[in-house]
Formats: structure tokens, C-alpha cells, sequence
């Protein structure tokens, strides 16, 4: 464990207060100890979930307990070209901070990498070694203002708090510093029942229902013409900082049927741009006015935090 890192009690942070762990992973104001394995300390707010994963015992938490088993949820290959340019165009002081790190194919991305990440046994298969924290998206125990890159491939759309992990992000990114922002966007309900896969005999009529619609629903045509007057509305209604806006999901924690069927959080494009925009940052991908901020789809979003006095409300 980095003995440098501004480590901050995860169950403070949830009160609103930044408590500095001392040197035995102790918080002075509620006295919480967190434990350490192979380490990797483990900074959950839960007192049992951090206590039976330090144990290695049955896991009462449906979605720690099913992101400690087997990585089939991970995707494969999560190559990101822009990511490096983002990278060399943030702050020079803090950390670089990857919130999932899952199979840890950037661990070696600066040496100054942090890794987040609430599977423990993630964590201790690919980046033994290396400087991770076993935690929660939305509540990351760092100090403010402590990273100078934040990066995220594929991970916040399995936070059931995804307005809170926003929220932490911003939090935790000094001024100069640069967010990375690439989860699978605009999530869809019926993965979690895998309909898109499964054949026809095995849904309900409901379900099949759902699936007969698929080819409409998913065309680029329907899609356009559902959300692009939302995203306008949205643009236009909303002053000043707000909430990151999302759907909420029914992730499925028993069975894995396709990619995304354990997502909890489906995350417009436009809202995650809306929400950096209207805090001052200066949005670097996707590049130009608001027209194509509105077209915006998929791909990484890339925000700088910049100084209260310089931010300008993009149009």
C-alpha cells in the first residue's frame, strides 16, 4: 500500500466530512479500522461486507458477492487510443486514479496509477503489486482534490449511485486536472433478462413482446427521434450545477446472460457532458458547439476542471 495516499474514511465521507486515516487504516472521529489483504486495503462504508471480505466468508451483499467471483463480466479488450493524450494533457501534481480497474490492462499507465475497484479478488489477481484500493465508486476514499487524472472504461454503469459517483469525481480532481469518461452508455432494461440472446421459447409473452420490438427500438432512426428532443429540453431547462441524471436499472446479480445484464445505471451521453458543463469544466471530447454535444452517442467523454473565476457555461 502507497503510504502517500490521502486516504480518507469511506463511512465520514458519507456524512459529508473528509477524516484522514492514520497509519493502521483507523479513523480517529468513528473509530472504524479498516482491514488490509495482500495490500489492498479495503475502504467499504459497510462494517459486516468489509469484515466477510477480509474473512473470505459467505458474502451477504448480492453485488459484492457476485463481482468477487469469476471475471466472465469483464469485457476482453478495453483498448482506448485517445487515452494516452488525455492523460499527458492534465495537472502535473496527484494521482491518477482509475475508478474499476477489473482486468488491469492500464495499470501501467503512469506510475503514479491508482486503482479502485469493489471486487477484492480483481484486485489481487491482476495488479498484485501495484496500488489499489478495494472501494466504491460512489464514495472514494481519497481527499479532495488529490488526482490529476480520473479515468473510467466500463465500470460506472454498475454503480447504483451513479449521480453520487459523478459527484465523487468531481470531488476528488484538482483544478488542471482531467476525467476520462467511457462507461457502455444508454444501458437498455431487458439485458438483465437477456432477451436480446435468448431464444423465443424461453421468455414469457411479455418478454417476447419486447424482443419483436428490438430491431425498431435499437435502429439509429428511433433512437434519434426519442432522444434528441429530450436532450434539447434537457440542455435548455437546466442552470447551474446539478445532479448527473440517469435510469435506474434492475441488475441481474444470479445470472450473467450477456454484457450489461449486471448494469444498474443507464447513463445518457449528454446528461454525463450536461453535468461537467454546467460546474465551469472545459469539455474536450466531444469537441464543438452544443450542436454536437446534443448529436453526441458513444465514446469517451473528456472534461478539464478548471478555476471558478475562468468557467464559462458552454452553450
Amino acid at each position: 500500500m502507497n503510504p502517500a495516499l490521502p486516504i480518507i474514511c469511506p463511512k465520514c465521507l458519507s456524512q459529508g466530512v473528509e477524516t484522514a486515516l492514520d497509519k493502521t487504516l483507523a479513523c480517529l472521529r468513528c473509530a472504524s479500522r479498516f482491514p488490509v489483504v495482500d495490500d489492498f486495503p479495503i475502504l467499504l462504508e459497510d462494517d459486516a461486507v468489509r469484515a466477510q471480505l477480509a474473512s473470505e466468508t459467505g458474502l451477504g451483499d448480492a453485488r459484492v458477492a457476485f463481482y468477487q467471483n469469476d471475471e466472465g463480466y469483464l469485457p476482453h479488450s478495453s483498448s482506448q487510443p485517445s487515452l494516452p493524450s488525455a492523460l499527458a494533457s492534465a495537472a502535473a501534481n496527484g494521482h491518477v486514479l482509475e475508478i474499476g480497474s477489473g482486468r488491469g490492462e492500464f495499470g501501467k499507465i503512469a506510475p503514479d496509477y491508482v486503482a479502485l475497484d469493489i471486487s477484492l479478488s480483481a484486485l489481487r489477481r491482476n495488479l498484485a503489486g501495484q496500488t489499489g484500493l478495494c472501494a466504491s465508486a460512489d464514495m472514494i476514499p481519497l481527499a479532495s482534490a488529490s488526482c490529476r487524472f480520473v479515468f473510467s472504461v466500463h465500470a460506472l454503469e454498475h454503480v447504483p449511485l451513479a449521480d453520487r459517483a459523478f459527484e465523487e469525481i468531481d470531488r476528488v480532481l484538482a483544478v488542471g486536472g482531467v476525467a476520462y469518461l467511457t462507461p457502455a452508455w444508454h444501458c437498455r432494461p431487458w439485458a438483465a433478462d437477456g432477451i436480446p440472446v435468448r431464444p423465443y421459447r424461453d421468455l414469457t409473452w411479455k418478454q417476447r413482446l419486447i424482443k419483436m420490438s428490438l430491431p425498431v427500438r435499437d435502429s439509429v432512426v428511433f433512437r434519434a427521434a426519442t432522444s434528441i428532443p429530450w436532450r434539447a429540453w434537457r440542455r435548455m431547462r437546466q442552470r447551474g450545477p446539478g445532479p448527473l441524471h440517469f435510469t435506474g436499472l434492475r441488475a441481474n446479480y444470479e445470472h450473467f446472460w450477456m454484457s450489461d445484464s449486471d448494469a444498474c445505471a443507464s447513463i445518457d451521453s449528454h446528461e454525463a457532458i450536461l453535468f461537467f458543463e454546467r460546474r465551469g469544466y472545459e469539455v474536450l471530447n466531444p469537441q464543438g458547439s452544443g450542436i454536437s454535444r446534443l448529436m453526441f452517442r458513444a465514446g469517451p467523454i473528456i472534461v478539464r476542471k478548471i478555476q471558478p473565476n475562468q468557467a464559462t457555461c458552454a452553450t
